[in-house]
């Protein structure tokens, strides 16, 4: 149930978890847990006060961090924004899931169901057995289990909400957040079940299973996505052109190919033809890279790994 210098301090990793990466995703994986606590099921309701404060504060603090940043570093209040539409964090979230919602609203069943059965595939088959076991008898479990299977539901269901169609992803990402909260759950129905002797032994035998079958194979399908776009990049940077425009257009993953040192210390740099407003204040000579070419480097098109947006 922890002391208070215990969720103090739980409470300022959660503030900077908050800005790790993308905001909501802890925000969706702490809620179910601080439901919980405003509910008693962890000790004194008090104790959610630490966490309110780092979400209250958090929560605004880091969705309009690059604005805050930008002011800080040049003291131009402008660069701070004067309404909602107007934060780029949201702004862009929201451009993205309507352009998607549009092209995909009537397969969203459809990419709930591929998500899950797509993660369930992805985990060892022993932590599958194992949560199997946790759902038949949950009131076993103990609180922090049963609240963190919870948060596994809510999170899937939110994030199919907010984005149906995951794309560009192994295993479904947006559910990798709740990987540890299904650990947990299996753990907990493992030491539950320990008067069975014959669960250690097949638990045992499936993470065998898992290690020598398919942890090669699931190295071999990373490899087969991943190594023809390195190949790709590796000869986009040993181009002699000092700046590089990608004109992807009808290949769907080109503008991942826009990777620069994040210290821009060495070229060739690279540019999204989106950025088109830059492209006239860039120095330097500019080659400008076509779908085509991208393609004669090795990169496939209209398959499930590289889709064309034409088909």
């Amino acid at each position: 149930r922890g002391t208070w210098p215990a969720h103090v301090t739980a409470a300022l990793l959660s503030f900077l978890a908050l800005g790790i990466h993308q905001v909501h995703v802890h925000a969706i994986y702490a809620l179910p847990f601080g439901v919980a606590l405003l509910l008693g099921c962890f000790g004194s309701r008090w104790k959610a006060v630490p966490y309110m404060i780092a979400a209250a504060v958090g929560v605004p603090l880091w969705i309009m961090w690059p604005e805050i940043a930008t002011w800080l570093q040049t003291g131009d209040a402008a660069a701070l924004p004067r309404s909602l539409r107007e934060v780029e964090y949201l702004a862009n979230y929201i451009d993205r899931s309507d352009g998607v919602g549009r092209l995909d609203r009537q397969f969203s069943l459809v990419f709930l169901v591929t998500n899950v059965w797509r993660f369930v595939l992805w985990m060892s088959p022993a932590l599958v057995l194992l949560v199997l076991l946790a759902m038949v008898s949950p009131r076993r479990l103990g609180s922090v289990p049963v609240v963190a299977g919870l948060g596994v539901i809510f999170g899937i269901a939110v994030s199919h909400l907010m984005l149906s169609n995951q794309m560009l992803t192994i295993g479904s990402r947006y559910y990798h957040p709740f990987i540890g909260s299904i650990v947990v759950v299996a753990l907990a129905a493992y030491y539950r079940l320990t008067n069975h002797p014959r669960l250690g032994r097949t638990v045992l035998l499936l993470m065998l299973g898992g290690t020598l079958v398919l942890l090669p194979w699931r190295a071999w399908q990373v490899h087969q996505l991943v190594a023809p776009r390195a190949l790709v990049h590796a000869q986009l940077a040993a181009m002699p052109a000092q700046n590089i425009i990608i004109d992807p257009q009808p290949v769907w993953f080109a503008f991942d190919f826009v990777r620069n040192d994040p210290y821009l210390r060495r070229g060739p740099f690279f540019y999204a033809q989106l950025d088109r407003a830059l492209v006239p204040l860039v120095d330097g000579p500019k080659v400008r890279i076509t779908a085509v070419e991208l393609m004669e480097m090795g990169l496939s098109r209209g398959t499930y790994l590289e889709p064309d947006i034409t088909r």
